[in-house]
């Protein structure tokens, strides 16, 4: 049985038809997680424990940690195929399912604090954990079970909340009640799942509400009256949260106000939020103008992974309606940079001053956590708390909210690369790895990917393995990043244009090929007075431990064409996956490395700061 969760008219499809192997970061990066996060049947037991217990009555939000963690792994076993983890999954489900209680909730609030600050906001991720398992599930009796429980658990929420009782936005003083409308998007799942009315009636009274108690910011972004940071509360992990849900609502209705206001929303956080590592809001977790800010040095914390990987799960989404491949670009801008960049790979531990403070950590020696909550863009330390953190028993363990959203991020930033529409296969990633897919007429065939996008010369060459001559339809993503893009598929010349696709319907056989050359020399970006470096869509960072004067100014030598001679380095002091030595106008070179790749170094007692906009 397949689950309708409302995308069967979107441009773009999930690949079902095949499977991808990367052979680089992306693929590494999945099975990092997968290995140190998503099979740890501790941290599942932990997370689900809360929900037996009033965990959350001091008004937070243990109970959003299971949900959002089940989402990102049901993404994960999508591109790994991993039956390991499925089989982790289904207990996982199971073990949750028995937590219902025998009014239906699955809360983490005492049925007397119930409807108030984050309740409704995590039973959202209870819904959405399961929502996503139901597309991966393979036992039939086990997704009725669910079903049924996510009917139970809606329905409690529909005797209290709605119109004629307690409105949406008065569920939480938090935003006035914006975190608690986002349980939109699970509720269009769920409707699409049933096909049950009161779902879409109840969707329809959140939407009514604006999202916030005194201020309809639909409306504002229909009329583009004001830009996001301009609302009257700028949040916007929850504020997306709520717009991606508006799309599904407009999916079911087809009511047009809400495809543009929804589209215009995302364009304004584009236009306004979105910094050259791809991620958003430079205050916290608030939208900040961060597009213009992002120069400035972050007294606090700023570009919260939650955000981050909420951006490119909205993008992933447009991707798949409307088939524009700029949402496309904004995925590979995130998980290069601001993604790779959060993700723990040294396996480090931190030990924070507040976590020390704690009774029951007084003999910890620190914290390792898969995920880091926050980016820094100038002159400061990755690490330096943990967004969202809770504690979760007396043991000392605590757990954050960036933590459990990271593996969407990493799932997303292999999904997206391959995709389906209805004519043939669209490529949004050119990473070195294996196609293996379905021709029309049913028969298997491999394309190879050869080539280093970012670390070469920009030439990409995609050999295809077939038994017999098979008529494809391709669609080529051409990065807004690459000025000029040559195509060649075999040896015909196609025209290409930035930032769309390359449309792509060839008679293909075995040893048939399609080379790109993309422009992936290096770029300065200039704002503010200050500079950084590109190269393609790879962001290039400072880092304090190359001792190379790294709080001095400086100037970067071009040549009278504007290009920066670069020269490729590996000095050995950390990984990295692009290391160069840049010219500068006194004569001297300075070393800088992919920012992914920057200031991984807070196990060490050293909190290595790094620096993108010099």
């Amino acid at each position: 049985m397949m689950i309708d969760v409302g995308n069967k008219n979107d441009a773009f499809h999930d690949l079902k038809s095949g499977f991808v192997k990367y052979k680089g970061v992306t693929d590494y990066l999945n099975r990092f997680i997968e290995k140190e996060q998503l099979l740890d049947d501790k941290l599942w037991n932990e997370f689900i424990r809360q929900y037996t217990f009033n965990s959350d009555d001091d008004y937070t939000w243990r109970g959003e940690f299971w949900g959002k963690m089940m989402r990102g792994a049901c993404l994960t076993y999508q591109y790994t195929r991993d039956e390991k983890l499925l089989g982790e999954l289904e207990q996982v489900a199971r073990k949750m399912l028995a937590t219902q209680q025998e009014n239906g909730r699955f809360s983490t609030y005492s049925v007397k604090l119930e409807f108030t600050a984050w309740d409704l906001w995590c039973r959202k991720y209870v819904m959405l954990g399961f929502l996503y398992y139901l597309e991966i599930c393979p036992d039939e009796s086990l997704r009725e079970q669910i079903i049924t429980a996510l009917k139970r658990h809606a329905d409690y929420i529909l005797q209290f909340v709605g119109e004629g009782k307690k409105k949406i936005t008065d569920c939480s003083y938090t935003f006035e009640g914006m975190n608690s409308c986002s349980i939109l998007e699970p509720f269009m799942k769920l409707y699409f799942v049933t096909g049950e009315q009161r779902y879409l009636d109840f969707a329809r009274h959140i939407v009514s509400t604006g999202f916030i108690g005194s201020q309809n910011i639909i409306e504002l972004a229909y009329t583009k009256e004001k830009k996001p940071y301009e609302f009257k509360f700028r949040k916007a992990y929850e504020m997306m949260s709520c717009f991606q849900g508006l799309l599904y609502f407009y999916k079911a209705t087809k009511e047009e106000k809400y495809l543009v206001a929804t589209i215009n929303f995302f364009d304004m956080v584009a236009q306004t939020e979105l910094t050259e590592i791809g991620a958003l809001g430079c205050q916290y977790e608030n939208f900040y103008n961060s597009t213009e800010t992002q120069t400035d040095y972050m007294k606090g914390p700023g570009l919260e992974t939650c955000v981050t990987v909420t951006w490119m799960n909205c993008c992933y989404q447009l991707l798949c309606y409307t088939g524009d491949s700029k949402y496309a670009d904004f995925i590979e801008q995130s998980a290069i940079n601001a993604l790779l960049g959060a993700v723990n790979t040294e396996k480090n531990e931190k030990v924070f001053k507040w976590y020390l403070e704690q009774p029951a950590a007084l003999n910890a020696k620190g914290l390792f956590l898969p995920f880091n909550s926050y980016s820094p863009l100038v002159n400061k330390e990755r690490a330096i708390d943990i967004g969202g953190s809770r504690l979760l028993n007396d043991d000392g363990q605590f757990y954050g909210c960036c933590t459990c959203i990271g593996s969407m991020g990493t799932a997303l930033s292999a999904l997206y690369g391959v995709m389906e529409d209805n004519g043939g296969y669209v490529i949004n990633s050119y990473e070195a790895a294996t196609y293996n897919l379905k021709a029309p007429s049913g028969k298997d065939f491999v394309i190879e990917v050869d080539g280093d996008l970012y670390n070469g010369d920009g030439t990409i060459k995609l050999l295809f393995k077939m038994s017999a001559k098979e008529k494809l339809n391709l669609k080529l993503r051409i990065p807004h990043w690459s000025e000029k893009t040559e195509c060649f598929v075999n040896g015909k010349s196609y025209e290409t244009q930035s930032g769309t696709y390359c449309q792509v319907e060839e008679l293909f056989g075995d040893q048939s090929e399609i080379i790109l050359k993309f422009d992936n020399d290096f770029k300065l970006v200039k704002r503010n007075g200050k500079i950084l470096v590109r190269k393609g869509p790879v962001v290039l960072a400072r880092d304090e431990r190359y001792h190379d004067g790294f709080d001095e100014p400086v100037e970067i030598a071009t040549d009278e064409k504007g290009k920066i001679h670069a020269v490729a380095i590996k000095t050995g002091l950390f990984k990295t996956l692009l290391e160069y030595e840049i010219p500068t106008k006194n004569g001297k070179a300075i070393k800088m490395c992919d920012y992914g790749s920057a200031g991984k170094s807070w196990d060490s007692g050293i909190d290595t700061r790094i620096n993108a906009w010099l």
